[in-house]
């Protein structure tokens, strides 16, 4: 009988660990790389081919500021229109890969780290981008 009791309590145990291990192996599937970026948006009027260009011109000339050694950050709190991350000179935080506008993730994928992108196209405009951090989903239990 007290054997019985014994077996009864491991395999409780081992099922209560597997399900334990199945739900931390699911959170895990779920977490995503997050990447940590700042940028410079101009926004388009794509109705006003004028204005479009105009905003083409004025990300041009602020990417060459930037790669002649202008501060970055300081260029964002000055001219990107991005509201929420001009005042933080551009910077976005760490957000989820996947969540990113098309165009700026393909763009941000494709930057190293410290490095300033081309000029990118979005659905919001005109960006300058530097990648600033990586987090890799962690695969601990």
């Amino acid at each position: 009988m007290k054997r019985n009791l014994i077996i009864v309590g491991v395999i409780a145990l081992i099922f209560a660990l597997s399900i334990f291990i199945s739900a931390r192996q699911a959170a895990l599937q779920q977490r995503r790389t997050e990447i940590r970026t700042r940028h410079i948006l101009i926004m388009v009027d794509r109705s006003d081919p004028v204005k479009q260009a105009q905003a083409l011109e004025k990300i041009k000339d602020i990417r060459e500021r930037i790669l002649a050694g202008e501060d970055f950050a300081a260029l964002a709190r000055q001219y990107s229109e991005d509201i929420m991350s001009a005042p933080l000179g551009g910077d976005l935080g760490f957000v989820e890969v996947d969540d990113l506008d098309e165009a700026y993730r393909e763009a941000v994928l494709n930057l190293e780290k410290g490095k300033i992108s081309d000029i990118v196209e979005s659905s919001y405009g005109y960006h300058i981008i530097e990648v600033l951090g990586i987090k890799e989903p962690r695969a601990s239990l």
